[in-house]
């Protein structure tokens, strides 16, 4: 049409074309969803047998073949998020089960064992994430914002976390860098766990501390 405005080509706008592949995802059928995403899983985790993965389960991508994710038989991931991070591996145990807003970050290893229960919301995260020093951490973000900053990059703590057998996590509970929580303990909903916990104990508060041993 002379004069007219010639139409935009959707798919070579990077925004709309997010908005139309979401759209699309949310028409597809769940079973094609699933295929889909338990294909691109398995390109980088070791998978046990009838592990079950949900719609909304999501994971951080790595290169095919580089297995950073290993996940046993019978164990269920619902609607959590595993984040291997840099050269961080997570291993999750037999038969246990990840809820919903759930978030495990590696930078180096989270493992958890057979049979864990991990509540709605939890987090577990074995960096510290940022330097302590508030200058070194304005010199971070202003390199992330391509603005030039002087000193040293900040330094980043990380540590294993280990959760043992039969362990059970609670809501919305925090465990930091480094600790080990006994096989059969308990963290109570909302605790934030920085030190080690033994096995067959009830932690609470924060810091986490025992109230109870089975």
């Amino acid at each position: 049409m002379s004069g007219g405005r010639p139409p935009r080509d959707l798919l070579s706008d990077p925004r709309e074309a997010g908005r139309w592949r979401r759209l699309l995802a949310a028409l597809l059928p769940d079973a094609v969803v699933l295929r889909r995403k338990r294909r691109n899983f398995a390109l980088c985790a070791r998978l046990g047998e009838d592990v079950f993965l949900s719609r909304d389960f999501r994971f951080e991508p790595r290169a095919p073949g580089d297995l950073r994710y290993e996940v046993g038989d019978h164990a269920t991931l619902r609607g959590c998020t595993l984040l291997a991070r840099g050269e961080g591996r997570i291993r999750i145990g037999e038969g246990s089960v990840l809820n919903p807003g759930c978030r495990v970050e590696a930078h180096e290893l989270v493992e958890i064992g057979r049979w864990v229960q991990v509540a709605h919301g939890v987090t577990i995260l074995d960096s510290n994430s940022h330097d302590l020093d508030p200058d070194r951490r304005r010199g971070d973000l202003r390199r992330g914002q391509g603005l030039p900053a002087e000193g040293p990059p900040g330094r980043v703590a990380t540590a294993p976390i280990r959760i043992g057998d039969d362990a059970w996590i609670g809501m919305h509970a925090i465990v930091l860098t480094g600790v080990t929580v006994g096989a059969g303990a308990v963290v109570a909903a909302g605790a934030v766990v920085a030190a080690d916990v033994e096995p067959r104990t009830v932690v609470a508060g924060n810091p986490a501390a025992v109230v109870k041993r089975i």
